[in-house]
């Protein structure tokens, strides 16, 4: 499986392999980033789109930065209407992402700000508060780009959406809110280098996804839950389940029903008091994987309460 991997990198029909090195696309991207400062990213998209630009800023973005990211995924409208009231146009640039250019909710949404934008600035300032990532030949969001002249990053046609975070689709937002894009493709393309080694032993991705397969056909464990229990981490999951179930659920023939357990995001200690009883005590139809971060950079100690919390804290 690693060499057919490899082989479809080196063919060009998997593109993602390659990203970390695109040294030209860096540059495209944080000399854009650098000519546009603003304190609030307006990102719209959805799926792919969205998730993995979302993980990138809770993982990495720290909140005396200065800068925000807000992520419009669902056309819900009062979801919408309180998101761009609690920001402020002058302050705001924005990132349309899709991948095919047509996706309908993505699309309406960029209607809605659209015209926000233009009522707050005017036409002519509102043409440089966009900026378009999509299929670089084919779409209407390409069109439109064309047509208004805004400035455009490319999605590579051999990457689908879902693996696309190392593309523009999350190193533009990424760069927008101050985040080093080159160090997080130098890691990318470090852990690359190891999920492309042969020895499956010394292949993180490789015994990872033997150990899913064999609790998935063997044991029965049908549910794949993620479980950080960083915050920095909260939003991994949710792109980690699409990237998961986009992929496995996918129809490979006409009566083919698709397969891989069903994944599920947790968040640790928040879902220790919501889900892990089942977990625990329910079906054991489950594997639970446990996600931390490298490195934690804060320590906070737990001073004396009064005396009656000692059922809670017995060692005070």
């Amino acid at each position: 499986m690693v060499e057919a991997i490899a082989n479809a990198h080196t063919s060009g029909k998997l593109g993602f392999g390659n990203l970390p090195d695109d040294a030209k696309a860096v540059k495209a991207v944080t000399d854009f980033a650098r000519a546009h400062q603003y304190p609030n990213l307006l990102l719209l998209g959805i799926g792919g789109s969205a998730l993995g630009p979302a993980a990138l800023d809770a993982g990495m973005n720290r909140p005396g930065s200065g800068k925000r990211l807000v992520v419009l995924d669902n056309i819900d409208p009062d979801f919408i209407r309180d998101s761009l009231d609690a920001i402020s146009a002058q302050d705001t640039i924005v990132n349309v992402i899709a991948k095919s250019g047509v996706t309908a909710e993505t699309m309406a949404t960029f209607a809605v700000v659209r015209k926000w934008m233009i009522d707050a600035v005017g036409e002519t300032k509102a043409r440089d508060r966009f900026v378009i990532t999509t299929d670089p030949v084919k779409g209407d969001l390409l069109a439109i780009a064309k047509q208004e002249k805004y400035p455009t990053f490319e999605i590579p046609p051999n990457i689908g959406g879902r693996f696309s975070v190392l593309t523009a689709v999350g190193t533009l937002p990424a760069a927008l809110i101050g985040i080093d894009i080159r160090a997080l493709l130098a890691g990318a393309g470090k852990m690359a280098a190891r999920c492309a080694e042969k020895d499956l032993s010394r292949n993180p991705a490789g015994v990872y996804a033997l150990l899913q397969w064999l609790g998935d056909t063997k044991l029965g464990k049908v549910i794949h839950v993620q479980m950080p229990y960083s915050d920095q981490l909260r939003d991994f999951p949710d792109w980690l389940v699409q990237l998961w179930a986009e992929s496995l659920g996918k129809h490979r023939a006409p009566n083919d029903s698709g397969f891989g357990p069903t994944p599920l995001a947790a968040l640790g200690a928040t879902d220790q008091h919501s889900q892990v009883q089942l977990f625990m005590e329910g079906p054991p139809d489950k594997t639970v994987t446990f996600i931390t971060v490298g490195e934690i950079t804060s320590d906070v100690s737990i001073p004396s309460l009064l005396s009656a919390a000692r059922g809670v804290f017995p060692w005070r």
